[in-house]
Order: C-alpha cells, then structure tokens, then sequence
C-alpha cells in the first residue's frame, strides 16, 4: 500500500523501498521523521549501520530545530522577527544560517523579477494567526498592509550578516524558500559525516536526493501525483520541489493579493539545488507559459518544470541548462 503525503509529489513508500528491484543483500534503508516548519520532515539512510544512520538522523534534526529558530517569523527570538521588528536607521547582526537564506532569497527575487517576494509577512499575518487558523481581514487592514510593503525597505549586507532598516514597513516570510534552504543545509550535514546515499523530504512536497537507492546505483523512487495522472520519476543527485492549492488552499500571494484562481492546477520543478526549486515552484506557478520559457532560459544549470493544467494533463514545461 502506498500512500501520498502530499498528493503533490510521492516518494518513498515502505512498498517502494522493500521492491523486488531491491537486492536483499542491499544495504537496509532506515527511515525517521521529525515535525518542523509547520511541516513533517524525513530522512531515508541507506546505510549498513542502524546506529549510525540513527545517530545522524538525531544530528540532523537537532540542527533542523536551530534552523527554524533562526529563519521562523513567528518565533520572537528569530533572526527573522528581530528584522521584522526594526526601527529606521537600526542594524542587526544575524546568523550566518539567517544571512545565507535571505541572499538566496534575493538572488530568486531578482532572477523572477519579483515574482517570488521574501517580503509578504504582512500580508501573510491577515491570511493566517499564529495556530494557523484563517484569520477574516478587512480591506482595510489589507490596504494599511499593501502601504506599509510600498514604503518599506531594508538593505542586506551581501558580505556580512547583517541587515539594516533604511524605512520600517517590510515583513520578511522566507516560507517560499525557507524549507528548501533547510533541506539544503541538513544534507550538508550529512555529507560532513560520509552519509552519501540519502532522500530529505520537507512535508513532501520538496525532496532533495543523494546518491543511489540501492548498490547498483538505482535512484530515489517519486511520483508526481496530479489529478488525473501521476509520472514515476527516480530522483538522483537532484531536487524536486512543487506548489499547488491541493493541500493548503489559496495561500500564495501576488502584488499583495491572493491568488485564487490560478492558471495551473500544480507546478513541479526539477533542479540541483533544493531551496532554488522550492522559490522556483511558487514563482512558476504564478507565471504563464512564456514567462517560464523565458526564465529557463537565463538560468544557467539543468531545470525542467512540468505544469498540470485545469483540465489535468501534465505537461514538461521547460527544459534547460
């Protein structure tokens, strides 16, 4: 039996890992999973160790839990909630961790030309309360928020990790990029303790895999789960990260709007990097066809996208590099 996390992406199952394509003299793979982020996390080891593989994991999540102190908006001792909290003419100094994050982001805003936006807090909190219940705002209070964006702004120090507030109004939300980036940071992790075969998944819906699944050197088993059709894909060395309203709901934001009536029904992005195809996957969604050829385009390293459209079929997109 196998079951979707997400309804977005698939992968690994119990079913998957015990295949008959598995070799019985293969290396066991171990599972664990840990609640971060608003989110599940999980960690699939290949590895002859038990022990070992559960040592790591434990390191892991451990480093998860700082990340999210770090990056969380809604934590009060959070790099992020001290920037969101600043006065004109004040500097923080933040984490290193924090400091990494938010260059990436900027680097995604730019390459999108402001289609992914790290600075929507203020809009988030009229969508959703801390509990994450939905919160009912007025037009007004949507209005006092789009003003504040408008005149906000903040300078990033692209050597130094700091952040200095030029005019207050800007909320930070690294939640488009945030669970990627941590992906990204957990396998690093991992690689400094010579675990090299290995699939993260950030609640499913953005993967990062390593090395091979089996000795033969078989990747990681995925699916993209759409509507009416679903892809088996075997991830390897690549990241994969999608975005839809299946799960969530209208919850992506636009020009300080909701987004509601969306062009796609899901969007999937494939990838070397996990915190640039969880960006990717949201800013996609939200562009048109053209607009995501044209993106492609100028971006160096190999990207494919599929796009499932209203009526349900899946179709890749683009493909660079």
């Amino acid at each position: 039996m196998s079951v979707s996390l997400t309804n977005l992406i698939l992968p690994m199952t119990e079913e998957m890992l015990n295949s008959a394509n598995t070799p019985a003299a293969d290396a066991p793979i171990h599972r664990f999973r840990e609640e971060a982020m608003a989110t599940h996390f999980e960690c699939w080891i290949r590895h002859e160790d038990r022990e070992l593989a559960h040592s790591a994991a434990n390191l892991l999540f451990r480093d998860l839990q700082i990340i999210e102190s770090r990056l969380s908006r809604f934590r009060d001792g959070s790099d992020i909630s001290h920037i969101n909290r600043m006065h004109p003419g004040e500097t923080v100094l933040i984490s290193e961790t924090c400091h990494e994050c938010l260059i990436q982001a900027m680097e995604l805003q730019v390459i999108t030309n402001g289609v992914f936006d790290m600075a929507t807090g203020g809009f988030m909190e009229l969508l959703r309360d801390l509990k994450g219940e939905p919160v009912l705002a007025t037009e007004e209070e949507w209005a006092r928020a789009k003003e504040r964006r408008s005149r906000g702004s903040l300078q990033i120090d692209p050597e130094n990790p700091r952040v200095s507030c030029l005019e207050a109004g800007l909320q930070i939300d690294l939640g488009g990029i945030g669970k990627g980036f941590a992906l990204e940071e957990l396998s690093r992790l991992l690689e400094e303790m010579e675990v090299r075969d290995f699939l993260l998944s950030a609640g499913g819906s953005t993967l990062k895999a390593s090395g091979a699944r089996t000795a033969a050197g078989a990747g990681w088993n995925t699916r993209l789960c759409g509507a009416k059709h679903e892809i088996e894909w075997e991830l390897k060395n690549a990241c994969l990260s999608s975005s839809g309203f299946e799960v969530k709901g209208a919850h992506i934001l636009q020009n300080g709007k909701v987004v509601r009536d969306a062009r796609w029904r899901r969007v999937w992005v494939m990838g070397p990097h996990a915190a640039l195809v969880d960006g990717l996957s949201t800013a996609c969604f939200l562009m048109d066809r053209e607009a995501i050829l044209e993106l492609m385009q100028s971006m160096e390293g190999a990207v494919r996208v599929w796009v499932e459209t209203q009526e349900g079929h899946i179709d890749v997109l683009a493909s660079g590099g």
